[in-house]
């Protein structure tokens, strides 16, 4: 069975979606945040606008593809995700994040 997970990981090096691993062993960032609950639907909404060309974003591992987002990224993202039901873990950790900073989305599987 597939593992998917969404979560929210700091950029690297100005601001790049890369963290000095590589594509087969890891190229991506430590969580700081919750996983985002029902992570397949998150996943499956990610990868989609990825894919489309909707949210700027690449492949930055052999299961992973990660996007650069704002704080209101984020909380459209969630919003698209969840509707009016976004898990109070997700819409709580979301305030406590810096507006002036880009973060990285990112969505993985094992």
């Amino acid at each position: 069975m597939t593992y998917r997970d969404v979560y929210v990981g700091e950029l690297g090096e100005d601001d790049a979606l890369d963290w000095h691993g590589t594509f087969a062993t890891g190229n991506i960032p430590t969580r700081i945040g919750p996983f985002f609950p029902r992570a397949g639907d998150a996943w499956n909404l990610l990868h989609r606008r990825v894919d489309a060309g909707g949210s700027v974003g690449e492949r930055v591992d052999w299961g992973a593809v990660a996007v650069r987002v704002t704080v209101d990224d984020l909380r459209a993202f969630v919003s698209d995700c969840y509707g009016s039901d976004v898990p109070a873990q997700v819409g709580e950790f979301i305030d406590t994040l810096d507006p002036a900073r880009r973060y990285a989305l990112v969505a993985s599987e094992l």
